[in-house]
């Protein structure tokens, strides 16, 4: 099979991934309440329908879960993201996904809200992980007011994910110190 046409397919499996995910946070005004609870069971069902086609597609059904994991966390959806954890079989690859997302996460709580009490903390963290959130792109995030408390539940998630001999570890280890530390101020 042509990997371009491999790449379309996975591309517009993502596409159907994101475009469910975005529905969740924002579902069609109805005037029935039943209305609308029934179109947001419909919208749940479209990441596992993308997952279903990709074998058919030939594209790595990983790949789409991992994906609706990260979209779930973008818009800042941590408790339906939980849950869909638990599909992923490469955990690892996951990690190092949510690692920048957690990483944009502080960014923009340290970086963009610049309190004084961030604007300490940054002083205090180590250089590497200062540089890092630097090259983090928080406008990535669909969602950027997420509470602390839900990215340090995440930065767990990512010690907890990630094999201790993995190269990253130690900058989730200093992401979790920092996070924490933001989560005290």
């Amino acid at each position: 099979m042509d990997p371009n046409i491999v790449s379309l397919r996975q591309q517009f499996l993502m596409k159907l991934v994101s475009a469910a995910v975005q529905e969740l946070i924002q579902p069609p005004k109805t005037e029935h309440a039943s209305e609308q609870h029934s179109y947001s069971e419909q919208n749940e069902d479209w990441p596992s329908v993308a997952v279903e086609l990709s074998p058919n597609l030939q594209v790595n059904e990983d790949c789409i879960k991992r994906h609706h994991v990260c979209e779930l966390y973008g818009h800042g959806i941590d408790h339906i993201a939980e849950e869909a954890i638990l599909q992923v079989h490469d955990q690892e690859v996951l990690a190092s996904q949510l690692l920048v997302l957690t990483g944009q996460r502080l960014a923009y709580a340290l970086l963009h809200t610049q309190t004084k009490e961030g604007m300490e903390l940054l002083a205090r963290l180590p250089p590497m992980l200062c540089t890092w959130l630097k090259a983090m792109n928080p406008q990535d995030l669909q969602n950027k007011d997420v509470p602390i408390e839900a990215t340090a539940r995440l930065a767990r998630k990512v010690i907890e994910l990630l094999p201790e001999n993995h190269g990253q570890y130690s900058l989730v280890l200093h992401l979790l110190e920092a996070v924490d530390a933001i989560s005290s101020l």
